[in-house]
């Protein structure tokens, strides 16, 4: 399957606001809403948000409406952090998740600023816990420099 990323901006960013989860994972209190995440990109330089769009589009004020959007953080220390993936709940189970990561991870092996691929998501997120592991992601502990949230799993990719 193939997926473009582009880039949300002041002209495309209300595209994302449309989209939506199942009931289900919206029940999952821990998961931000779309709004929360454009606006902690908005103030956050570290974040990039992509609006998520089937095909090869890139357009940054694409015609075509996005089947979700995801979140990456290049951290100060050289981390590539997926923060936040969402596909819309008319998607789901058609593998733009899937695209999505594979995406993600391309580009940020590409930056010479990132050494480490990483990720999170909550214990009980069963779906994106899937998504992870079928892209290589593995366990990670970060103990030892971080204060590990209740229900927070951290994955990377192995080196």
């Amino acid at each position: 399957m193939k997926i473009s990323l582009v880039k949300i901006n002041a002209n495309n960013w209300r595209k994302a606001l449309g989209l939506s989860i199942t009931p289900q994972q919206q029940a999952l209190s821990q998961i931000a809403s779309n709004v929360q995440s454009i606006a902690e990109a908005y103030v956050d330089t570290n974040l990039v948000p992509y609006l998520i769009l089937p095909a090869e589009c890139n357009d940054p004020e694409p015609k075509h409406a996005p089947v979700g959007f995801a979140v990456i953080e290049i951290t100060d220390d050289g981390i590539g952090f997926l923060l936040r993936l969402m596909i819309d709940q008319r998607y789901q189970r058609q593998g733009f998740g899937k695209a999505a990561i594979d995406e993600i991870i391309r580009r940020l092996k590409l930056n010479p600023n990132v050494q480490r691929i990483a990720s999170s998501h909550r214990s009980e997120n069963k779906p994106m816990a899937s998504l992870l592991n079928k892209a290589g992601f593995v366990p990670w502990d970060v103990s030892h420099w971080s204060v590990k949230p209740d229900g927070e799993v951290y994955v990377t990719l192995p080196d």
